[in-house]
């Protein structure tokens, strides 16, 4: 007789169970593997939104690192930077880099009387007009407090200081309306060229405070010959004079040119 296949107890019958469990462990394992793969998702999705967060709150720090927080303008290292680079390309085109230091005339007064938060909307606004009265290639920093500064480079002659500086002049006497309150405010600015008044950020910073000091001194005649004293001993002891009926001082001759500084 021939052997009958099928039966329960025959090696056909064993093989069959033990295919019945391997495709179950085999279904079990694929269940495993799918709700692994659907963990796996999720951490992944998880680790995407913390990557993008990272890189959000990175690209926060790094426009803290190089921006004023209030304005959004440059800060001082950035203008650092961006002033060395333009030096950079001044020496090889042999042209010229300017930095005009402006800081407002009784900024503190209206702080005492309209309050800090009115203080700090017109500091932005006037972030705001200095960015309107540049080209692209400019910079306008806010150096700190109620100070700015702009930074024009490649120049081909001192005349765009001049403009740049009457643009500016005619933007900031324009009212601003702060919370109701009309406010006029005035400014006064020094100038320092490269690289007739210094040839790096410290020495152009240094001429352009002094310069602006002497400026701001334009209303007050006490006032004046002690700046002028100490421009004299800062300038290597060549006299500044002061032009009368006029708000220019005029630093000695460098390099056969003569340094104007204005006030707004």
């Amino acid at each position: 007789m021939g052997r009958e296949t099928g039966v329960e107890g025959s090696p056909d019958s064993a093989s069959l169970d033990a295919l019945r469990r391997s495709l179950a462990q085999s279904r079990a394992q694929c269940r495993s593997a799918r709700s692994q793969i659907h963990r796996l998702a999720q951490r992944n999705a998880q680790l995407e939104k913390q990557l993008v967060a990272l890189a959000h709150r990175e690209q926060q720090a790094r426009r803290l690192a190089h921006h004023d927080a209030l304005t959004g303008l440059a800060n001082r290292v950035l203008l650092q930077d961006r002033l060395g680079q333009a030096i950079a390309r001044a020496q090889r085109g042999r042209r010229l880099v300017a930095l005009l230091l402006i800081d407002l005339d009784g900024f503190k007064r209206i702080n005492d009387r309209l309050g800090h938060a009115a203080g700090d909307r017109l500091l932005q606004a006037v972030g705001a007009r200095l960015s309107a009265s540049i080209r692209k290639a400019d910079t306008v920093c806010r150096h700190g407090g109620d100070e700015f500064v702009i930074m024009l480079p490649e120049l081909d002659d001192s005349p765009t200081v001049d403009a740049v500086m009457a643009k500016v002049r005619v933007r900031l006497c324009k009212p601003h309306v702060i919370d109701d309150h009309e406010i006029r405010i005035t400014a006064s600015v020094g100038t320092a060229l490269y690289p007739r008044d210094g040839i790096g950020y410290a020495q152009l910073m240094k001429h352009a405070d002094l310069a602006m000091y002497v400026a701001k001194a334009a209303s007050c005649p006490a006032a004046i010959e002690g700046l002028l004293e100490l421009a004299q001993a800062q300038d290597g002891g060549a006299p500044l004079r002061w032009a009368e009926g006029c708000k220019d001082v005029v630093s000695p001759q460098r390099s056969d040119e003569t340094t104007m500084l204005e006030s707004l």
